[in-house]
């Protein structure tokens, strides 16, 4: 395999447990493997930036465009719980 198939590999499977992690909440393979896969991509890209892409894994702080995730919903209570009662 060469530097450009590894690369194309990683972002594919970078891409795929971003999916599973941010959108399905079951993900497969733990942080640190995660990470591991993160940190080979970013390597062989600053060894050969001529791979380096701005729609990589790597170059998002965010790894999906998502307004919304399974991570980041909130419970939502209502309004009478927490919203005191006025009388008149």
């Amino acid at each position: 395999m060469d530097v450009w198939e590894r690369i194309q590999k990683i972002r594919e499977t970078v891409a795929y447990h971003n999916r599973l992690y941010y959108e399905n909440d079951a993900p497969e393979i733990s942080d640190f493997e995660y990470d591991a896969l993160l940190r080979e991509l970013q390597e062989l890209e600053r060894e050969y930036p001529i791979f380096a892409s701005p729609d990589s894994p790597s170059a998002s702080k965010t790894p999906l465009n998502l307004s919304w995730s399974r991570r980041s919903t909130v419970n939502f209570l209502p309004r009478e719980m927490y919203l005191p009662k006025i009388t008149n």
